[in-house]
């Protein structure tokens, strides 16, 4: 298992940190616990590369009750 805490705005100016999450996702068997942030303003292509992959399954984090829906 990989856990990948927060893929945001600041770690995608790290060509190597998206390298590197790039080939861990195509890693056939691994297991990702990982944040992506909620779009909102101008997208991140790596988060909308994960966001939109047919592999991935999202939860959303209620700040509010802190529950996961």
């Amino acid at each position: 298992m990989c856990v990948i805490d927060e893929i945001g705005k600041m770690e995608l100016f790290s060509q190597l940190f998206i390298q590197a999450v790039r080939q861990t996702l195509s890693t056939p068997g691994t297991i990702i616990a990982g944040t992506i942030p909620v779009p909102k303003g101008k997208s991140l292509a790596l988060v909308e590369e994960i966001r939109n992959r047919n592999d991935v399954k999202q939860k959303i984090v209620s700040k509010a009750c802190k529950c996961i829906k």
